[in-house]
């Protein structure tokens, strides 16, 4: 997977540890980001792997493995490009 970042058609920010997102150029979607999701969306700026991610939040949050965490990401990140939040 190459990097990701953040589709810049969209307006967010960061509220209580949540990101907001808000689709300006489409349908006017709205999406909310937990602090987990809050954290892979601030290291999707184009820069960082899927390995970089992982590596990052194994070591800020309290996951099983490394390996689990990475196929978590994964999947989370194919959500999000999905969406078009990221290119």
């Amino acid at each position: 997977m190459t990097n990701l970042k953040r589709n810049p058609a969209l307006a967010w920010k960061v509220v209580n540890d949540k990101t907001v997102i808000l689709d300006l150029d489409g349908k006017r979607d709205f999406h909310q980001l937990n602090d987990v999701g809050s954290a892979i969306w601030n290291l999707c700026d184009g820069n960082n792997s899927l390995d970089e991610i992982a590596d990052t939040l194994f070591d800020e949050f309290d996951a099983p493995s490394l390996s689990e965490i990475k196929s978590d990401i994964e999947s989370y990140l194919i959500d999000l490009k999905t969406k078009g939040l990221l290119i």
